[in-house]
This record gives structure tokens, C-alpha cells and sequence, in this order.
């Protein structure tokens, strides 16, 4: 029923056994990291547009290189944005781009003038932002005294509060005004 408690000699043993068995780990791992490769080391430019093969051996290696490669990079998107009175509806947009690898855009443009309609829409764009932020302001005042009494962080939520509600307030009047404006 009872049992009789190691000796010191039996501690001893598994003792030492435990720390030459941790020491031999740390022997392993000391070698693996400190073992010098045969194998020579290849530094090649590498960009966001550039391919390569190597084959390396003791004896030598070979190197197939490729920049710029593609030459030309075609680019999809499907944009789904909301459209009508406050957003309720949706307008899919459907682009496609392409651009040469390292810089460079694919479309063409006759002038880099803005037409009327163009200059129409970033007014109407711009004074329904303003309209938008300042509407969200006047709605987030009377909510932040309240937040300001969080302890310690009160001023920073109601900070927070303020400035994320102009924001939203600008993104949904500029879009409102995009939608009258038939941008």
C-alpha cells in the first residue's frame, strides 16, 4: 500500500541521464546550424516581374534568368457600388486593364484635359462630401459628451467617434451626390 520513495543513487542516475540526453540535443542542434554547405551561393536580382530556374550541384550550377517577364500584365475587376437613393441598389462595374511589367500604363488617353463632365462631378462629389461630414458631425455632437465619461479612454472613443462618423458621412454624401449628378 505504501510505497517507498527513490534513493539519492537512483536520482543521481536519472538526473545525469536527463542532462546528458538535453546536452546531447543541444550538441545536435549546434551542428546543423554550423555545418558550411558545398553547394556555391547564388545572389540573382529578383523584382516583382523577374523568373529563374537554378540547378545547383557540387560540381557547378546552371541559371535560366528572366526579367521582366510577363512583358505585358492584364488586370480584371468586378466592382460592385451601391447606386440610387442611399445606396439601396447596386451597379456592377466590370474594367479591364493591362500595363507593362515595371511601370507604365496600357491606356491611351488624346488629352489630359478634363471635360465638363468630368469637372461637374468632382464639384458635385466634393460639396456632398462637405455636406455629408458636416451632417454626421451634427449627428455624432450630442452622442460624445456621454463617451468622453469612459474612464481614462473617454476622449479618445469620443474622438474616435466623431471622426469615423464624419467619415462615413462623407463617403455616403459624395456618393449620394455621384448618384444625382448621374456620375
Amino acid at each position: 500500500m505504501y510505497s517507498q520513495r527513490p534513493s539519492k543513487i537512483n536520482r543521481i542516475i536519472v538526473g545525469s541521464l536527463g542532462i546528458v540526453f538535453g546536452l546531447s540535443h543541444l550538441a545536435l542542434i549546434q551542428s546543423t546550424v554550423n555545418r558550411k554547405s558545398n553547394l556555391p551561393l547564388i545572389n540573382l536580382p529578383v523584382g516583382p516581374y523577374t523568373s529563374y530556374i537554378a540547378s545547383v550541384t557540387e560540381k557547378g550550377y546552371t541559371i535560366r534568368y528572366k526579367s521582366h517577364s510577363p512583358k505585358i500584365i492584364g488586370n480584371e475587376k468586378l466592382i460592385e457600388k451601391p447606386a440610387g437613393f442611399l445606396g439601396l441598389g447596386k451597379t456592377e462595374i466590370k474594367t479591364f486593364e493591362q500595363s507593362v511589367a515595371g511601370g507604365g500604363s496600357g491606356s491611351v488617353s488624346e488629352s489630359s484635359e478634363l471635360t465638363a463632365k468630368q469637372i461637374a462631378c468632382i464639384k458635385a462629389e466634393g460639396s456632398g462630401e462637405a455636406t455629408g461630414k458636416l451632417a454626421a458631425a451634427s449627428i455624432t455632437a450630442p452622442i460624445t459628451p456621454t463617451l468622453t465619461e469612459i474612464p481614462y479612454v473617454g476622449w479618445l472613443v469620443a474622438g474616435f467617434f466623431n471622426m469615423f462618423g464624419q467619415k462615413q458621412g462623407g463617403e455616403i454624401g459624395g456618393q449620394m451626390a455621384r448618384d444625382f449628378a448621374d456620375c
